[in-house]
């Protein structure tokens, strides 16, 4: 009696996860943005990580980045689907950490990861 429930409970959740697999649109995802100061100052060389790594059901991922001389970045393309989010902490010296959570464009997260992220650092007092 004991084993068939819990063989009941372990088909009911591998078949929630399946579901909510079926029910998140996989897409290809692109992460490009432009880094700068409070004065709208573009901020070359800034630190920009990219990352899925709350996922629960794409490919683990993680990209570093720098941004060029006018303050821009751009990511390589990767596989994921729209219920998992992209984690992006952008950094650069003398300036404070951010960190940004988007989702894929698909379902209709408030969040939706933009076509460009605009970063305003702010400067450490």
């Amino acid at each position: 009696m004991h084993r068939n429930f819990i063989l009941i409970v372990l088909v009911a959740l591998i078949g929630a996860q399946l579901a909510c697999v079926q029910d998140c649109m996989g897409s290809t995802v692109y992460v490009n943005g432009k880094v700068q100061d409070q004065d709208g100052s573009n901020i070359s060389g800034a630190s920009v990580l990219i990352t899925n790594e709350e996922n629960l059901y794409s490919d683990d991922f993680k990209e570093v980045l720098e941004t060029n001389s006018d303050g821009r970045f751009e990511s390589d393309s990767h596989f994921m689907y729209a219920c998992d989010p992209i984690k992006v902490y952008v950094s650069a010296s003398g300036y404070e950490e951010q960190v940004l959570t988007f989702h894929p464009v698909g379902e209709n997260y408030p969040d939706e990861l933009p076509d460009e992220i605009i970063v305003t650092l702010e400067k450490l007092p």
